[in-house]
């Protein structure tokens, strides 16, 4: 078939290929490149490398003569006009004016087509939510419609050679178009239908309303025209080159530096005139690599792609685009089989058979191009794409005949929960047993010198005491102090004070200071009143054990939000200091006077509170140890470096919000029949192989505080996992803001069967659309979606609503954010849920105590922990429990024993398990329907939150912490320990 002389031809065959290999690369590494993330800069990479390409080649192999023949970029004034421009500013937008109206046509028309694409694509990836999957399947339709009509109008390019004859199009076969037509008009729905089939949605918010998200596929379709216009364009400048002796490389060149340059003019100038938004523009070493990948690869398929347009007709070119995009863009959608697509295996099968049915129809009847110098070359390419489409076709099938791995295994939901039930009943037994093994004090320093390898801290006998007084069902089993604590054993005691009064000294860092002296409690003046309650709280929790504690200064975060990571190199350091530092102390162990019992008293403190400077939590009055990131997303420059490097945050991204990452979820998933659901939270704590995280939390994707990468002793209520604040019973819980009262609570059988959920979208700050990724928005969006009310036949009802108001947002959210949500709230409850004679307010604040007559209640991160989950527990409701934030104590709890876990991202399998739990279906192992499963894991948590998780626990948790922390900060730690009477 290929002459091996003719070596034209062998060039066009391995254009062909490198073109292939090129957009199937981009297909496959759309979701997990950062490139994608980023299409401005990819765009503008992109044109410079291929002008830069094209004026090398020009300069290196196109000859003299044929440089003279080159396609002008500007059309030659007329030889009577002349002009005499003015100086300075009227000058130049003279001569401006004067080269765009000189402008060839065809330049113009690409170079807007160009900008105004790249544009709409950062547009379309920015709100993927709302966008169609596989309008881009269109582009064969667009194409052959963008080419007719432009093949009815009159040649617009300069004929160098008058004796060359004009390429007039040929007598229309009318019926062969109309089938082409038609045929990729099918190709077109049916790939769309394909791709919703497999792919599975996130629950991010697509808002109502009249502003431009809901135009997002019609700037979709925009984009595909745009695309059909560029390459007939091109098409059409490639036939003249051929057939008349043009040469486009420095026009082509021109353009692409052109369109790269006003993209940049355009999308970033907004961005350069607003100081608080250049961050945008940093690129961190991971962006960089994959823009310079993804660019060169790019690159080069449009240098072949425009090789290739001399030889077949952009239609052609088109069908390939779509096929190898559709092909590779689907593979990782047909392997998130693993979380249950909304189809069928087979039904996306028989879909996918079609589509390739249709393509192979496209290929097989494209025409070629007309009168064509090289004619040859155009049969030789389609003879080999037809060749390639079949053994493609052939591949796949044997593939789907004989899989190379077998799908994984899936069981029934009912046999899945019954599973995780059983397991964690036998953990939370086993856990509680060893919990509290020590049943004397000498037990106790025992175990603990077991666990821990050193002595306990000074006074743990007193510890020990207070314990026992107030039934603590918890002697043994405190590691949650151990591992927090653990790091500043690799910091010196006197670095540890300064870093504490570092903290209070600058007052934009939000911190309380609470100080011990001689057994008294002090608070700081300098906390604000809007947080003087926390001060008050935290003295009334520690004054009773506070005469047993050492002098020390605390640093409280007063924010909701957590503070502190440490780069996972660094981290590590601190870590192996740490560790050397306990062996010291290990290794002397059990020798007679080898440690102390009381404390040396050798803390230097500061005597009298340091004015701070600055305003309470303005970003102007923060430390150099610390950045403001105020609606700055966290996981890439924050949370990621935590993790080792070669970890999946560290070395990709998964930045679009609306579609699921399979192998985001899978590692701490149970794949059922019904989808995947929570197994494994303490792997799920890791955010190391998690990166579309970024964009499905409100705290990560746009928080409110300052942080820094410095080990800083920050006492914080809860933490993201990748953080390193030093946790603490919530003075929210402590001082019963919001107070289960068992009088206003009913029992299992009088509560409604109902999922029920009363909020605000308190998950972050809302900008730029950033609030349609929040949890709390995810949810109800899903709830609108799955919302019915609840029948006579008492099947399940879905009541969950934003209710009150919209605050922590910009104006245009604000109005974005009200009017989805009063949206949503009209779907869901009746009329007397909202103010009277108001159209724009949600439904009015639900009490607090209305929450008890619903069995299943859902608790969720707010801005930082809920401090609704304790009272939550204390009910005999069941409750959901969707989050990110951990507390003092998750280690007392266990998951499907005390409460029902579910993944943040919500999805199928969470509301497979919602159904299941409000049903009558009784599995098989168990021998219990699902509502009695329910009902049994609601007791369970509500006894052992009235055993393990009250005032009291609180307080003996934050002895035993203040115990440890008082060894940590004292200049003779190595020689303090409790040794026993």
């Amino acid at each position: 078939m290929l002459r091996p002389s003719d070596g034209r031809q062998a060039i066009c065959l391995l254009t062909l290929l490198g073109f292939a290999v090129g957009i199937y690369h981009l297909s496959t590494r759309f979701y997990t490149s950062a490139a994608f993330e980023r299409p401005v800069f990819f765009t503008i990479g992109t044109l410079l490398i291929c002008a830069v390409v094209l004026r090398c080649c020009r300069a290196r192999w196109t000859s003299p003569d044929r440089r003279a023949q080159a396609l002008k970029v500007l059309r030659p004034p007329p030889m009577s006009v002349y002009r005499i421009r003015g100086k300075g500013i009227r000058g130049v937008v003279a001569s401006a004016v004067d080269v765009i109206q000189r402008l060839n046509s065809s330049f113009s028309t690409l170079l807007v087509c160009l900008v105004v694409r790249t544009l709409l694509w950062w547009f379309t990836l920015r709100n993927a939510q709302c966008s169609w999957r596989g309008v881009e399947a269109f582009l064969p339709l667009a194409t052959a419609i963008v080419d007719g009509l432009l093949r009815l109008l009159p040649e617009q390019l300069p004929r160098n050679k008058p004796g060359t004859a004009q390429a007039h199009p040929s007598k229309p076969r009318i019926l062969s178009n109309v089938a082409f037509g038609l045929a990729a008009a099918l190709l077109g729905v049916t790939s769309m239908r394909a791709l919703d089939a497999s792919i599975v949605a996130t629950g991010a918010v697509c808002p109502v309303g009249w502003r431009v998200w809901p135009l997002t596929p019609y700037l979709q379709m925009a984009m595909c025209l745009l695309d059909a216009i560029i390459m007939v364009h091109i098409f059409r400048l490639r036939r003249i080159e051929e057939d008349d002796g043009h040469d486009i490389s420095q026009f082509m060149s021109t353009l692409f530096i052109g369109a790269a340059a006003c993209t940049a003019m355009v999308a970033f100038t907004p961005i350069l005139m607003e100081l608080s938004t250049i961050y945008v523009l940093r690129l961190n070493y991971l962006e960089v690599r994959d823009l310079l990948m993804e660019s060169c690869v790019a690159a080069a398929a449009v240098l072949c792609a425009l090789s290739l347009l001399a030889d077949v007709r952009p239609g052609t070119l088109a069908i390939v685009i779509v096929g190898l995009g559709l092909f590779a863009f689907g593979m990782p959608g047909l392997a998130s089989g693993a979380l249950l697509p909304p189809s069928s295996s087979t039904e996306i099968i028989r879909m996918a058979f079609v589509v390739s049915a249709l393509m192979g129809i496209l290929l097989f009847t494209a025409k070629l191009p007309e009168m064509s110098s090289r004619a040859g070359t155009g049969v030789l390419v389609h003879r080999w794409m037809k060749l390639a489409y079949l053994l493609c076709v052939i591949g796949v099938c044997a593939t789907w005949v004989v899989p190379s791995s077998p799908e994984p295994a899936r069981v029934a939901l009912s046999a899945a929960i019954h599973k995780l039930v059983q397991v964690a009943e036998v953990d939370a037994r086993q856990w509680s047993e060893k919990a509290a093994s020590s049943q004397t004090l000498e037990d106790a320093v025992t175990e603990y010198r077991r666990r821990y390898g050193i002595n306990p801290p000074p006074n743990f006998d007193k510890w020990y005491e207070y314990a026992k007084t107030h039934k603590s069902p918890i002697i043994d089993s405190f590691d949650q102090i151990h591992n927090d604590l653990l790091p500043f054993w690799g910091v010196l005691p006197t670095e540890i004070r300064n870093e504490t009064a570092h903290l209070l000294r600058y007052a934009g860092l939000g911190m309380g200071g609470l100080r011990i002296r001689n057994g008294a409690l002090q608070q700081s003046p300098h906390i604000p009143g809007t947080h003087r309650w926390m001060a008050d709280t935290m003295e009334r929790m520690i004054q009773p054990f506070a005469k047993w504690l050492p002098d020390m200064d605390l640093a409280i975060n007063l924010a909701d939000e957590c503070r502190v990571t440490v780069p996972y190199a660094e981290k590590q350091a601190i870590l192996q200091r740490a560790s050397d530092a306990r062996s010291q102390i290990s290794s002397s162990l059990g020798k007679d006077g080898a440690k102390t019992k009381g404390w040396s008293g050798k803390a230097d403190w500061p005597e009298e509170w340091t004015e701070p400077r600055g305003d309470f939590n303005k970003a102007s009055d923060l430390s150099h140890l610390f950045s403001s990131n105020l609606r700055k997303q966290l996981f890439y420059e924050w949370i990621a470096p935590t993790c080792p490097p070669d970890s999946v945050a560290r070395n990709s991204r998964w930045w679009d919000r609306s579609t699921a990452c399979a192998a985001c979820v899978a590692p701490h998933s149970l794949l059922t029949d019904q989808g995947a659901i929570m197994a494994h939270l303490t792997m799920a704590d890791d955010l190391c192989y998690q990166p579309d995280l970024a964009y499905l939390n409100g705290f990560i994707l746009s928080p409110t505080v300052a942080n820094t990468k410095t080990l800083m002793p920050v006492f914080s209520q809860s933490r993201v996992g990748g953080f390193s604040d030093i946790l603490f019973p919530s003075p929210w819980n402590f001082a019963l803001k919001t107070e289960y009262t068992e009088s206003e609570d009913v029992d299992w059988a009088q509560k409604r069967n109902v999922l029920f959920w009363r909020g605000t979208s308190s998950d972050g700050y809302a900008s730029d659309g950033k609030w349609t990724g929040f949890l709390r928005a995810r949810l109800v969006n899903e709830g609108y979606q799955q919302a019915r009310p609840p029948t006579e036949d008492n099947s399940l009802g879905v009541n969950v609503s934003f209710a009150g108001g919209v605050s922590k947002c910009d104006e245009a959210d604000c109005r974005a954010e009200l009017a989805t949500f009063r949206h949503w709230g009209q779907a869901v409850l009746p009329r007397g849920y909202f103010p009277a004679k108001d159209d724009e307010s949600l439904p009015f604040v639900t009490p607090f105590e209305e929450h008890w007559h619903y069995r299943y209640l859902i608790d969720m991160d707010g801005a930082g922990f809920s401090g609704r989950f304790l009272p939550f527990l204390q009910s005999r409701s069941l409750i959901y429990r969707a989050s990110l934030f951990r507390t003092w104590f998750d280690e007392r709890l266990r998951a499907w024993h005390h409460y029902v876990p579910a993944d943040v991202r919500l999805g199928r399998g969470f509301w497979a398990v919602v159904r299941y739990l409000a049903s009558d279906e009784r599995d098989d192992a168990s021998k219990h329907t699902g509502d009695e499963i329910a009902q049994r894991i609601a007791q369970r948590g509500r006894e052992w939150a009235a055993k393990a998780l009250r005032a009291e626990d609180m307080q003996i948790y934050m002895f035993r912490l203040l115990l440890e922390w008082g060894r940590i900060v004292d200049d003779e730690r190595e020689t303090l320990g409790y040794v026993g009477t």
